[in-house]
């Protein structure tokens, strides 16, 4: 199956496996996959399969009010045995109202991997991303700052932050300590634990489970 990679998503509709929907105003069967969520990627999958007109096999794009009769009807095709590539559909009837009778064939099916801001992600996908980070090494520190906050904290050294604003070091310490790692150990520990942050990534979670924000490790 081909895959294509998209930043976004074109506006769909999708009324499951045996109905037609519309991906990107071509009609088609679109099927989400929650099951391929791509974590480390924060990617979701769709896969489309295209109306073709049955001379030139180009995508078959309808007008808006060609769209809402069609979109939810079942995709009935000519031969249930044939692969889709072989058969083809009708929509309508030709006999008795020809200007809205459609007859086409399908394409191939694609995989569309889409990316999906935090925001845009539902809790079971966010719940997937945070294992992923787990099981990536990433670390899951305790903090209301923001990320960017984090990030110049991070590009300093513990002992050097101990002698920032008290608000600053108390909160390098509380990282530190709700991380699992005893801060009255030696200054040079307490630098290589801090790095360690910095080179394996971070993230903090809500209490809901769902991700509020995720530094990649240095350099990535």
């Amino acid at each position: 199956m081909e895959v294509k990679h998209l930043e976004k998503a074109p506006e769909y509709i999708s009324r499951g496996p045996f109905a037609w929907g519309a991906w990107d105003g071509k009609l088609a069967i679109v099927d989400p996959y929650p099951e391929r969520f791509d974590a480390e990627k924060m990617e979701r999958s769709y896969v489309v399969r295209f109306a073709l007109d049955v001379h030139d096999r180009n995508p078959i794009v309808l007008s808006e009010r060609a769209l809402e009769r069609v979109i939810g009807l079942p995709v009935t095709v000519r031969d249930p045995h044939a692969p889709y590539e072989k058969t083809t559909f009708e929509i309508g009837n030709r006999m008795y109202n020809p200007s809205e009778y459609i007859l086409g064939t399908f394409s191939a099916p694609i995989e569309y991997r889409v990316k999906v801001t935090l925001a845009d992600m539902t809790d079971k996908e966010h719940f997937a991303l945070a294992r992923s980070l787990r099981d990536r090494s990433y670390v899951c520190i305790e903090t209301k700052r923001s990320a960017k906050q984090i990030k110049a904290m991070l590009a300093r050294s513990f002992t050097d932050l101990q002698g920032d604003h008290y608000e600053i070091a108390n909160e390098a310490d509380r990282i530190l300590v709700r991380t699992g790692y005893n801060t009255s150990a030696s200054d040079e520990g307490c630098n290589f634990a801090w790095a360690q942050l910095r080179k394996r990534g971070v993230f903090v979670e809500a209490r809901s489970g769902r991700v509020k924000w995720i530094l990649d490790p240095e350099g990535e």
